[in-house]
């Protein structure tokens, strides 16, 4: 039988293994895409982040999300409260409204239980009073155009370097990127139309950076 090139090996393990992997992470990975505006499953080839740590990342969104809001329901059934969980690199964003500040701390206790977590960065607002739909689409259309302009940079940012997302008008960017980039995304952001504030959780990346 003719010995297949070893680079074609490799690829082929690639492939199996993700198609092993694709029944379990499939709900994860579409629920990265609808929060934070990326994620799919070509972004492993471009992605600073092992495949390790960006599954683990996606996992930790769900449980943190699941946790997160069982403590919420406990304390008060009807609440008016509504948050997303983005982690990158095991560093975690929690943005969104909390109905008030008790609800605010069960959310951030549920992502400092993970031991996984590196770092927790609580957003969220206390709002008592509902977001409308107006909202939520000017922050999603927001998003959409900052990604839009940062897949023209000559700097080679692409999808998997970072997250974003925008509520009530701030846009987060989460990623790993070099000093060079970070203010060149910076600035993009910044000069977004309708972004009203820019929340950079960058981490510095060189050639040397491993993540696990």
């Amino acid at each position: 039988m003719k010995q297949l090139p070893k680079n074609l090996k490799v690829l082929t393990l690639a492939i199996v293994v993700a198609s092993g992997l694709g029944a379990c992470t499939t709900a994860v990975v579409a629920t990265t895409a609808t929060v934070a505006g990326v994620g799919s499953a070509t972004d492993f080839a471009v992605d600073r982040r092992s495949m390790g740590s960006k599954i683990d990342d996606e996992a930790l969104e769900l449980r943190i999300k699941s946790n997160a809001s069982s403590l919420v329901k406990q304390a008060n059934s009807a609440s008016t409260t509504t948050f997303s969980v983005i982690s990158y690199n095991h560093n975690v964003l929690l943005m969104g409204q909390a109905a008030n500040d008790n609800e605010y701390a069960l959310i951030e206790r549920a992502a400092h239980s993970e031991p996984a977590v590196k770092q927790v960065y609580n957003y969220v607002q206390v709002l008592p009073a509902k977001r409308t739909l107006a909202n939520i689409n000017a922050d999603t259309w927001i998003t959409s155009k900052v990604r839009a302009r940062l897949l023209g940079l000559s700097l080679k940012v692409y999808p998997g370097h970072v997250k974003v997302a925008t509520f009530n008008g701030t846009t987060y960017v989460l990623g790993l990127l070099t000093p060079e980039q970070q203010a060149t995304v910076t600035e993009i952001v910044r000069t977004t139309s309708g972004v009203q504030r820019v929340v950079t959780l960058y981490e510095n990346y060189s050639s040397g950076t491993t993540t696990k």
